[in-house]
């Protein structure tokens, strides 16, 4: 019995002494911090300014988390910042984003630069700061209203209900008049149709260049020559350009009818090449006037008359005209070989240079 007794005191023991040892562990441990309340620190940055001139208010708030704090739309009939009146107006909103003070609170702040409109002792409106945007269920929290004194910019004897105005006009939104938004529509609209008969005009001109086949030798040097006619150097007195442009259009028809590199050729070799051609000899004469008249007026400083320029112009047109058939494919030979010339030699129109 005794045994029993004692067994029953040494557990009893031992629950006493862990029971202590929990109360002495809860004692000792650190106790978690509660959530330290939402501050808000409202400062201007004068108490006293004139007329129209900017003022500064910043308003920092202090907590735990201050990430979603911000600035809500205020409840009717009380005018915060966001709906002031017309004593105030708004002219820049700059926010910083929430930093670390020390290892457990925020701050966040707000600036405001603020105009007053109406002189005398004046509140600034108050700001409506909330935890979650406007859709949290914490109280929002307003920021203390601080009074100003708005200097007059009138005489401080003046009766301000005598001035046929008033010191500054309260800010107005002006709209736009109709009759100008009508005009931009109808501006936007000639822009985009330009635009658009733009790029019609250089897409046609594009697939007209792939469709439409090469000119014609023939019509390149006609059509060069007209535009020389045009252009009436020989009234402006610019003889050389004329008889060097002509020249150019008949070298390069040349070079297309007989296959030859006539731009590059000197005026000797390239009459010596047409020698030998006998397909030229039908312009062989006119060729050579021409090509012997602008050479004097290029390089030995011939001027000739008027009349002679204009001249020199149709000598160009008639080598054209007259040896144009040399372009023609030669006509198919259906019969018996023809019998050829005299000569021996067989006469080609192919418009291609015998060696």
């Amino acid at each position: 019995m005794k045994r029993q007794n004692l067994t029953y005191l040494i557990n009893g023991g031992r629950s006493m002494l862990a029971l202590a040892a929990i109360a002495l562990l809860l004692a000792t441990s650190p106790a978690t911090p509660a959530a330290a309340p939402l501050q808000v620190e409202t400062t201007v940055s004068a108490t006293q300014v004139r007329l129209g001139e900017a003022l500064t208010l910043s308003i920092t708030a202090r907590g735990d988390d201050l990430s979603s704090l911000t600035v809500v739309d205020p409840v009717p009939d009380e005018p915060t910042l966001k709906d002031l009146p017309t004593t105030w107006s708004v002219r820049k909103i700059t926010e910083r984003p929430s930093k670390k003070d020390d290892e457990v609170f925020d701050t966040k702040t707000f600036r405001y630069e603020l105009i007053a409109f109406a002189a005398g002792e004046t509140t600034v409106p108050q700001a409506r700061l909330s935890l979650g945007g406007v859709g949290a269920t914490t109280q929002p929290l307003l920021s203390a209203p601080l009074a100003v004194m708005v200097e007059s910019l009138l005489p401080s004897n003046s009766d301000p209900a005598q001035l046929p105005i008033k010191e500054v006009a309260d800010p107005e939104a002006i709209p736009l008049p109709k009759a100008l938004w009508a005009g931009l529509l109808f501006a936007g609209l000639l822009v985009l149709v330009a635009l658009v008969a733009w790029l019609v005009y250089h897409f046609k001109r594009r697939v007209i260049a792939y469709v439409r086949p090469p000119a014609k030798p023939d019509q390149i040097a006609l059509e060069e020559l007209a535009r020389v006619e045009g252009d009436h150097l020989v009234e402006k007195h610019l003889i050389k350009e004329h008889y060097s442009r002509v020249s150019d259009a008949v070298r390069a028809y040349l070079g297309a009818v007989f296959g030859i590199d006539a731009m590059e050729q000197t005026s000797t070799e390239l009459l010596g090449t047409l020698a030998e051609t006998p397909e030229a000899s039908v312009v062989y004469a006119e060729i050579e006037g021409l090509i012997a008249e602008a050479d004097l007026v290029k390089f030995a400083q011939l001027v000739p008359e008027s009349g002679r320029c204009k001249r020199a112009l149709e000598t160009g047109r008639r080598i054209v005209l007259e040896s144009r058939f040399l372009l023609q494919p030669p006509p198919e030979v259906s019969g018996p070989a023809a019998t050829p010339p005299p000569d021996g030699r067989a006469r080609q129109a192919t418009g291609q240079v015998r060696r």
